[in-house]
């Protein structure tokens, strides 16, 4: 250890730790870690406990002056001596060091000894570990302190993971020990932060986003006597990702850095949405995350079946309190908004998305089988449904001729998870993820013994490749367009991704997808998308404002978000197709370019910072260009993998 400059501070540095404790009162004001030890400018620079707050000791919190301790350190740690006791810190190797507290003779520790405030700011935590039961299937009550989000006690040992830093792994070294966390607003940052025309769920979430993920460490009751002496040991996990031969070469690093960021569980309902503060319960992505977790063994590391843990309870409780009468899953939490004369106006994204989830899932979980069985028929019945003409395709209740829809509820405008866009009638974005959807289903009824049923849903997929290409087809750019609205006309501004699920889903021939994806290719290069690092764009013909996508220019304008902006989950889709068809040094290319992206630059940015501030979507230049933290950035972590590993599609 060494004194800061100003002597106010004694720091340790590590491959994997940084650590600054304050002389004055023995608190740690700074930590830092990386997981992979390669970033020391990363770990050195940006603090994970909230300034201000920090972490301390109880016995010496506030203390100043005369009554604050004597602190010494040397080579072997650091030592804090006062009238209320001891507080050690130990360090035992590069990734592991010891907190240790001891009561003045003839006193015991206070029951809360020792506080850690995180900040969500710079990277919001996720804890994996044992908890009580959620309180399913009604959603648990929210503390009665406003500034509070959500408070949960942990059992230790407990995981600790960072967004693009990595995972500490806390434990009691000494003593009976639980943490309670709970997750406290800033009431000072409160307000509109991302642009003044967004005044929906968001902006209720900023002041948390400047908030404290807050660690009390307490000795449980015992029926001994009081306790004396406590210590708490961290250690630096290794990256936690799956694991193959390949994955140890240096071209991979982003992957291993990465890939546990798309994991977020929020503390309510133990789901994992986007972020700490959004339920995963039937969400419209949450098939992404289903995709990621067929690749995550168990046996790589436990965290990996406390994640599945948690997936599987997502869709326990998004078909057993999520689902309508008609069947459609709808993704707010416990209320459906629908009423007798009530259009829809849901999420559509989120019944096909959870059906596909629900089937992945079964891979890992066939014990849910007969209890889901059930609710995905029904669900399947809904999206049949939809098929107005028995064409195949079903048709969205949204025009697909004008975003500018009346707000809020009932509303017209789009609702897939291309928000920005004006989507509609005959939508390619949701008419594969239906066919996918349906085609995994089909497999699982009949597995169930639901023959008929299976029967049923393989002749409505039937006539489904000849309606889209005859119905979203565009010969004049060689690609599968948007969609058709409901007055016929065709929306096309090549777009990336219809093209590519078309080739994943084996609607088009792999001859057929070679030559549609070397046209986007070309369309890329000539647009000026250079070598991809950044992504893959949605579209590579810009989308006016005003009609066919939302008209503010802070958000819509080409080329940004979602009008040209690049992001990993349109890159997933869109290196699974090249890989599908053969196109390997195409898609190899794109993909480590992007891993080295991600092992180098910043990929996570945080929890609601403000619209344009988010680098999950950024420009071809690679400058942030809108949204917020969205776990769907890490799926594209998958493709190369799932390719390599020789699992397919």
């Amino acid at each position: 250890m060494n004194y800061s400059d100003c002597g106010a501070y004694a720091c340790y540095d590590s491959p994997n730790l940084a650590l600054a404790f304050r002389v004055a009162d023995a608190s740690l004001a700074f930590l830092g870690l990386d997981s992979g030890g390669r970033r020391p400018i990363h770990k050195n620079t940006y603090n994970l406990l909230k300034p201000s707050f920090g972490a301390h000791a109880a016995a010496f919190a506030g203390r100043r002056g005369a009554g604050a301790p004597r602190v010494k350190h040397g080579v072997e740690g650091l030592r804090a001596t006062g009238a209320a006791g001891a507080f050690a810190f130990t360090p035992e190797d590069a990734r592991s060091f010891t907190l240790s507290f001891q009561a003045a003779r003839g006193a015991a520790l206070p029951t809360a000894f020792f506080t850690a405030s995180l900040s969500i700011a710079t990277a919001p935590p996720t804890i994996w570990a044992d908890t009580a039961p959620v309180a399913h299937p009604e959603k648990p009550p929210r503390p009665r302190d406003r500034r509070i989000h959500a408070a949960r006690t942990w059992q230790l040992p407990m995981l600790v993971h960072f967004p693009d830093y990595g995972t500490l792994r806390i434990e009691a070294a000494e003593g009976d020990i639980e943490c309670r966390e709970s997750l406290v607003e800033s009431a000072e940052m409160a307000g509109l932060q991302l642009g003044y025309k967004n005044h929906g769920f968001h902006t209720r979430v900023v002041a948390l986003h400047h908030g404290v993920s807050r660690l009390v460490f307490r000795l449980r009751d015992g029926n001994g006597p009081p306790a004396r002496r406590a210590a708490l040991r961290f250690t630096v996990e290794r990256e936690i990702a799956p694991k193959a031969p390949f994955t140890d070469a240096p071209e991979w690093n982003g992957f291993r850095r990465a890939w546990l960021n798309n994991f977020a569980l929020n503390r309510l309902s133990l789901s994992m949405g986007d972020n700490i503060e959004l339920d995963g319960i039937a969400h419209l992505c949450v098939h992404h995350k289903a995709d990621m977790l067929d690749l995550c063994d168990p046996a790589d590391h436990p965290v990996f079946g406390r994640i599945r843990e948690a997936f599987v309870r997502s869709v326990d409780v998004s078909l057993a309190r999520c689902q309508a009468p008609d069947g459609e899953i709808y993704w707010d939490y416990g209320i459906h908004p629908k009423s007798p004369d009530a259009p829809v106006a849901s999420y559509l994204d989120s019944t096909p998305s959870n059906i596909i989830g629900a089937c992945v899932a079964l891979r890992w979980a066939p014990d849910r089988l007969r209890r889901w069985i059930g609710p995905l028929l029904r669900a399947a019945d809904f999206l049949m449904g939809l098929d107005n003409d028995g064409d195949g395709l079903v048709e969205s209740p949204f025009s697909g001729n004008d975003y500018n829809a009346p707000w809020p509820y009932p509303c017209g405008r789009p609702r897939n998870w291309w928000d920005n866009i004006a989507f509609g009638h005959k939508d390619a974005w949701y008419n594969l993820l239906v066919h996918r959807a349906m085609r995994l289903l089909a497999s699982v009824a009949r597995a169930a013994g639901h023959q008929g049923d299976a029967a049923r849903i393989e002749a409505f997929l039937a006539p489904f490749r000849d309606s889209l290409l005859r119905e979203l087809y565009n010969p004049e750019t060689g690609v599968i367009a948007g969609w058709r609205d409901a007055t016929g006309r065709l929306h096309d501004y090549q777009f990336t991704f219809p093209t590519a699920m078309a080739v994943t889903e084996d609607v088009l021939t792999r001859a057929e997808g070679r030559q549609m994806l070397r046209r986007l290719l070309r369309a890329m290069k000539e647009a000026g998308f250079g070598d991809n690092r950044y992504g893959i764009p949605g579209n590579t013909l810009p989308v006016p404002l005003g009609v066919d996508t939302f008209d503010w220019a802070f958000m819509g304008a080409w080329p940004r978000y979602e009008n040209g902006g690049c992001c990993g989950m349109t890159a997933w889709l869109f290196l699974n197709a090249l890989y599908h068809v053969g196109m390997e040094k195409e898609a190899d290319a794109i993909y480590f370019r992007m891993l080295d992206t991600f092992e180098n630059w910043p990929t996570h940015s945080g929890l609601f910072p403000g619209y344009m501030e988010s680098v999950d979507w950024r420009t071809k230049d690679g400058n942030p260009c809108g949204y917020n933290y969205l776990a769907d950035n890490y799926l594209f972590l998958a493709s190369g993998f799932r390719h390599h590993l020789g699992k397919g599609r």
